[in-house]
């Protein structure tokens, strides 16, 4: 933003520091002490704290994070893609094929899912697995919760989704004494469960046993598939 103090920056206006809000990623800064080297070499080299890990995400992070603008079309989301892969377009729409504005809007949200959190989540669980000596648990939530949310985020999208609120919401909503959302018998065991392996691995750092645990530890240094929460 061209300021050299923060006197400087809390001159700019309010449209300046968005729009190079807008412009501008936000990534781990390597300060030689926090982070003595980027993020993943510490992992690769086997420097990070070494403590169990619980890491995952969900089946539709971008319907809250990054919504589909009614108006966006097929067109405007291929000239996206051109502008961030180049020449690799045509490799990336083989994976998120873009052919209407239905499949566009597919596209988007898949792809929102697999490059802002899916990617990272799961390389952060394996490199953990890989160079170090605690466990690390990867989950993939896909369970749509009930209530008057789920059937508005349905109507929006076209079916239900699972946005970053859900699993809070499924975990711990149907552990309530009171409530006005008809759970069913899946809902509430899942929900126990999946507390008690939350608050088991905050004491102990290590989810419940098997096979009361619906999470098994990532096998290390393999692609395997995350343990499913839906």
């Amino acid at each position: 933003m061209g300021g050299d103090s923060v006197r400087a920056l809390r001159a700019k206006s309010v449209g300046d520091v968005l729009k190079a809000a807008s412009e501008t990623s936000f990534p781990p800064n390597v300060d030689g002490w926090l982070f003595p080297q980027d993020v993943f070499t510490i992992f690769a080299n086997g420097k990070q704290n070494d403590v169990p890990l619980i890491a995952g995400s969900n089946a539709d992070e971008g319907t809250a994070l990054s919504p589909w603008p009614a108006n966006r079309t097929a067109a405007d989301f291929k000239a996206q893609t051109q502008r961030l892969f180049g020449d690799r377009t045509g490799q990336f729409l083989k994976f998120y094929p873009a052919g209407s504005d239905g499949e566009a809007r597919a596209a988007h949200y898949a792809s929102y899912r697999d490059f802002s959190f899916g990617w990272q989540m799961r390389t952060w669980v394996r490199m953990a697995a890989k160079t170090g000596k605690s466990n690390a648990y990867l989950y993939y939530f896909t369970r749509v919760p009930p209530g008057p949310a789920s059937t508005r985020l349905k109507s929006s999208r076209g079916r239900s989704c699972i946005n970053r609120s859900s699993i809070s919401w499924t975990i711990f909503s149907p552990c309530g004494a009171a409530s006005s959302i008809s759970f069913r018998r899946w809902d509430r065991k899942r929900a126990y469960m999946a507390t008690a392996c939350f608050i088991e691995h905050r004491l102990s750092y290590s989810p419940i046993s098997p096979p009361h645990s619906p999470i098994r530890p990532f096998r290390r240094g393999c692609a395997t598939t995350p343990t499913q929460t839906g």
